[in-house]
């Protein structure tokens, strides 16, 4: 049955020809309620599509591992809800391709998470959010790229770096999180 919502992000994993359709959106409205949040898993070799499954509110990315075997998930608000003010920290998370069983949320600390890059070569997760951890308190905020051990959940680096919030929230780039924004280079270890 039709929600009244469309799948604005789609992640492949190369490795396995498998597509992952989901419902992203991170404006203060997800934290209201009013939007549902789905995933579903497409195998283009079969044709099989496997029942859409539960995303939580304010669905920022998801990336798969390029291996066949987990998608990683950011998940967190680009600004503070209009109704109440709460401005969660954000978090990821990781699902089970074959099942899309999600396991436990991790804190990533940071607010606004826009895009999520995955470096199969080095086993890390790398965030672009918008707002650093800390911002809160920091009269000089800026955004965050966060490298994340996706085994442990430790934050192995924090780099504040980057003014995103000019290039999406404050642009004409209204819906920043279903475009990729991030990409790296495994063999250099750079990114942009």
């Amino acid at each position: 049955p039709a929600t009244g919502r469309t799948v604005s992000n789609i992640s492949v994993d190369e490795s396995t020809g498998d597509v992952f359709a989901t419902t992203t959106g991170t404006m203060g409205p997800c934290l209201i309620g009013f939007a549902f949040y789905k995933m579903v898993k497409i195998d283009p070799a079969t044709g099989t599509v496997l029942p859409p499954v539960s995303m939580p509110e304010c669905t920022a990315a998801v990336v798969p591992d390029q291996k066949g075997g987990t998608v990683y998930v950011a998940d967190g608000a680009a600004e503070p809800n209009p109704e109440g003010g709460q401005f969660p920290v954000s978090e990821y998370f990781s699902m089970d391709q074959a099942t899309l069983t999600p396991s436990a949320a991790q804190p990533v600390g940071t607010r606004g998470p826009a895009w999520m890059a995955y470096d199969a070569a080095h086993g890390v997760l790398v965030e672009a959010s918008l707002y650093e951890a800390g911002v809160e308190t920091d009269n000089n905020a800026m955004s965050e790229i966060t490298v994340i051990d996706p085994g442990t959940g430790q934050v192995l680096s924090r780099q504040s770096v980057a003014n995103l919030a000019n290039s999406t929230m404050f642009g004409s780039n209204f819906d920043f999180t279903s475009r990729q924004g991030l990409y790296l280079d495994s063999a250099s270890r750079t990114g942009w």
